[in-house]
């Protein structure tokens, strides 16, 4: 009885290792799809992620890789672009003496938890308007991940020129963003036949262009106060309070 339990537990083991490893084989071949990218790729993305009133052709072919399709969504720069910037927002903070030790975890929630959300609420959109489209998750989380570099360049825009730079790099960067979006799921959701449809599909394209704004803002300002790359005079202030406050006692205890 129990030597007829081995040989079937050696049956059945090897059986279930190779389904996972052949499991785990294939979602690796799946997101390697979305990292075959090269160093033209990425330049060229870039110019059209930051310059999208210039391009004229949003339609794609599903088949072709990032490298090899200037419109395909990929993830190599959303991630990039996401480690860059709570890099350069933890830099930020220090430089305003705000930096602490969960401000890097704390960023990286917020990004995190911003992307799923918007991914959630967009397929909860498509599928509540009755609109049907081929684009899958990952490519939603790609084309939503976009939104880190616009606000990667706030953050460096910031600690570079003020707030003043700050802010108008705010606000180009999300129409810039929202105006990518809007223009790449707009040929990536097919134009219904019914007038009713096709005025649905414009009212959820213009509610995602307007939500740029507020998650550009969201990443940015919201949650961290004031954003400015100048040391104000009241931070300055507190920090150098208790050293004068040392000195002070140091020098009563020296006349005593």
């Amino acid at each position: 009885m129990t030597q007829a339990g081995l040989m079937a537990a050696q049956s059945i083991i090897p059986g279930y290792f190779n389904y996972d490893l052949s499991w785990t084989k294939k979602v690796l071949q799946y997101l390697k799809f979305y990292f075959k990218v090269d160093n033209m790729y990425v330049l060229n993305k870039l110019k059209v992620l930051l310059f999208p009133f210039r391009r004229e052709r949003w339609g794609r072919d599903p088949y072709q890789p990032p490298n090899q399709e200037i419109n395909a969504p990929d993830l190599y720069i959303p991630v990039m672009a996401f480690i860059t910037y709570i890099i350069l927002f933890g830099f930020a903070m220090s430089n305003n003496f705000k930096f602490t030790p969960d401000t890097l975890g704390k960023t990286m929630s917020t990004g995190s938890a911003l992307i799923m959300f918007e991914v959630l609420l967009l397929k909860s959109m498509l599928f509540l308007c009755g609109l049907n489209s081929n684009i899958s998750i990952l490519d939603i989380v790609a084309y939503t991940g976009y939104i880190f570099v616009g606000a990667a360049i706030n953050v460096m825009v910031g600690i570079c020129l003020g707030n003043y730079g700050f802010y108008i790099s705010l606000f180009l960067t999300s129409l810039f963003m929202a105006t990518f979006l809007k223009s790449t799921l707009k040929a990536e959701i097919p134009r219904p036949a019914d007038g009713g449809s096709q005025a649905t599909r414009n009212y959820l394209l213009l509610s995602v262009m307007l939500l740029q704004f507020f998650f550009m803002f969201f990443l940015c300002v919201y949650d961290y106060g004031h954003f400015s790359t100048g040391v104000s005079e009241e931070t300055m202030y507190q920090y150098q309070q208790p050293e004068e406050e040392v000195l002070y006692t140091l020098s009563q205890g020296f006349e005593e």
